[in-house]
Formats: C-alpha cells, structure tokens, sequence
C-alpha cells in the first residue's frame, strides 16, 4: 500500500474552496487503498481516520498565526502544543513579515509565511516515513514552495497540483508579486517530475512559458459524489445558482434574457423560480430581489448544497464577465456534473464549454442575451434529458501520481 504525503495549507474547512479540493482528493486516495500524511495549517479540522495521519502546523508570520489560531478557536480544535512554536513565530515571524513587506510589497495571499515551518514538517515527516512522492496542492503556493525545497533536499520526486495559475492576466496584486510567482513556476517547471494545471488553456499557456517542458500537464481533477435525498424543491421550474455573486460574476444577461422571454409572451413568470444559494455582493442586488421568481437563500454546508442542486431543475454555471475565466474552472462545475441534472453555462471559456457540452449540456457565452435566451427555452423544453456522468474524480487522483 503506497503512503501518500499531501501537502496544502488549506483543508478539512468548510466553506473553503480550496480544503474542500484537498478533502475530495484524501477521500479518493483513500478509496484508491491509499494512506494519506495530511500537511496542512492549523485552521483545518483534524481528519480523523484510520488511513489518514493529519499533521497540523502553524505560520511563522506572527499576524498569520493569530488569525489562524482565532480561526481553530472558533472550530473548538486549537492544540495547546501549538504554542510551543511561540519562540521560532516571535524571531523568525517578524523577520519573515518584514521581508514579505520588503520583496513583496504587502503580505498577500500566498501565506508565505507557512512554508518554513511546512518545510520543517515535511522534512522530518519523510525522514521518519515510508514515502515515495510528495504531493503538493492549492490554493496558497507556499506548500508549492515548501514542497519544492523539500523534494530537492530529500531527493524524492514532486508532484505540484495548481488548483489556479501562478502566472497570467489579473493573477498577482503587483509587479514584484507577479514577478516572484513567475519565478516560483520556473522552479517548479524545473524541479517537479509533473507540474498539473487544471485546464489544458493554462497548462499550455505554462508551455509557452517554459519552453514546452514536457512535465507540464493538464488533468481535471473531478469531485467527491455524496448520496442525495430527492425532494421537491419547488413545484415551479427551478434554476439553481450555488455560490457568491460578485463584480463580473453575476447574473445580470440571466435575468434581463428572463425579462424579455416574460415580456414576449413565452416563459409565465409563475412557471419559474430562480435561487441563489450564496451570498450577493452586487450593486444591483435589489434589482434581483425585486424580481417576482427571484429568491436569495443563505450559504449552507456543502453536502446539503450540492443536495439542493441534486433537486433542481436546472442548475446555473456562471463565470466572470472578463478574461480571468480563460483558464479556470470552478470547482462547482464538479459537483455539478455528479449529480446528474442539466447545467445552464453562462461562459466565457472555450474549454469549460466544450466540457459540459461533451457532457449533454447547454452552453452560453456568458454576454449573448440572444444566445442564452434560445438556451433558457430549450433547457425548459428538455429538462429531463439524459446527461453524462461527468469526471471519476478516483481516476483522477491515479493520473495525479502516474509518473
């Protein structure tokens, strides 16, 4: 039985995107006759079973390390053995602050300042295991870096999952951050026995980077299926939208297509109920709410959430308006293609498009209020229709660590 060292500094955390990649990935490992040494930060709650070994490790940023421990207070899983870390936190925290603030210009969301005492677990927990591989993954690219450094002093082969480039168009709050991820995936190119985007746009767009490295791959990493109870949400028809909406993302061409179709006589607004489940950060929110069919619902835990889009009638894929979405998937998408009912894409990406088109579904261009019209009266049409079985997320993690 292989052991699998996992490192990511987000995980087991609900409502994080990012932990809830990382505890997909433990699952499947686990399913795949895997145990897993799990490294992450203290603001995960513990994993506890039996194939599982969960080290959790604090920042040496001192700032970090009370927001992460007021975080693990609040899930009522702080280690007072975190506190022996106290000593390296006050004389290597600070200097750690300041550099970031020197080098970096500010202290973002890299969480760099994880990736000493990461790379000190990681070190001592391959000295005192049985590993073939580490596995790094996120999120926060300080596990790449820890992971990266720790691979090269141990000698044992990388993998490094980047759940969002490190380089490209909105990615970086500066010039001299943007120019310190770019030298981070140079390493990584150069180091890694596998470097993972997770769209073939962004991995390709790494080639052209790096000189078509040939350890530069793209594999869609899939998600955990949860066992649903059906139950009628509505007796209306209903289209689901799990998640926030903010800035570019939002539902703006959604609702004015809706408008024009109750306006030109073909959807009865009765007939119809829209949910977002998430929370709306729009200047037009009441805009949305005013609508008749329009309903608002609270954030809920994942399970229940994607146990809502089990129920729907349609559910809503929606990306941002501009170009960040070219190389990204939300992880939603996942999620979206478990449970089997007919997804609504409003894109902008090319790839993500022919994905759920593949799969059955029906796709937009996320600013073509024709286009998204005709799609809103065929979805209706044919709510019932027979969709793909969307990605063995078991598989995936196979791929992952085939090297």
């Amino acid at each position: 039985m292989d052991n699998v060292l996992l490192v990511s500094y987000f995980a087991s955390r609900q409502g994080c995107c990012p932990a809830e990649w990382v505890d997909d990935k433990v699952d499947a490992f686990v399913k795949r006759g895997k145990k897993v040494t799990l490294i992450s930060t203290i603001t995960a709650k513990k994993i506890r079973s039996h194939n599982v070994k969960h080290i959790r490790i604090p920042s040496f940023s001192l700032s970090d390390f009370k927001e992460e421990r007021a975080e693990a207070i609040h899930n009522n899983d702080f280690s007072k053995l975190n506190y022996l870390w106290i000593p390296f936190i006050c004389v290597l925290g600070l200097v750690i602050d300041l550099l970031q603030k020197v080098l970096l210009k500010g202290i973002g969301g890299g969480r760099w300042s994880w990736a000493p005492s990461c790379l000190l677990a990681t070190l001592y927990t391959l000295l005192i295991g049985d590993y073939r591989f580490i596995v790094t993954t996120g999120g926060p690219a300080s596990a790449h870096l820890a992971g990266l450094f720790a691979g090269k002093i141990s000698l044992k082969p990388i993998v490094s999952e980047l759940q969002d480039p490190l380089v490209g168009e909105s990615i970086g709050r500066n010039s001299r951050s943007v120019q310190m991820q770019i030298l981070l995936e140079k390493l990584m190119v150069r180091w890694c026995s596998k470097v993972v985007f997770v769209t073939k746009a962004a991995a390709e767009e790494s080639r052209n980077r790096n000189e078509n490295k040939g350890n530069i791959v793209a594999i869609y990493p899939g998600s955990r299926k949860f066992n649903t109870v059906k139950n009628n949400i509505s007796d209306k028809k209903v289209f689901l939208h799990l998640g926030t909406l903010y800035s570019t993302r939002n539902l703006d061409t959604f609702l004015l297509s809706l408008d024009e179709l109750i306006n030109e006589e073909k959807i009865d607004p009765e007939s119809i109920e829209v949910i977002n489940l998430g929370d709306i950060y729009l200047d037009n929110k009441q805009e949305y709410l005013n609508r008749s069919y329009f309903n608002s619902l609270s954030l809920v835990p994942r399970q229940e959430a994607v146990g809502f889009a089990a129920n729907a009638d349609v559910n809503i894929l929606v990306q941002h308006s501009d170009n960040r979405s070219n190389t990204t998937i939300p992880y939603k998408t996942y999620d979206y293609l478990n449970v089997g009912k007919p997804i609504l894409g409003l894109l902008n990406s090319d790839e993500l498009s022919r994905l759920l088109k593949d799969n059955g579904h029906c796709v937009s261009n996320v600013n073509n209020v024709i286009e998204i019209k005709d799609m809103i009266l065929r979805i209706l049409d044919n709510c019932s229709a027979t969709v793909g079985e969307g990605i063995n997320i078991e598989e995936q993690v196979m791929e992952l660590i085939n090297f």
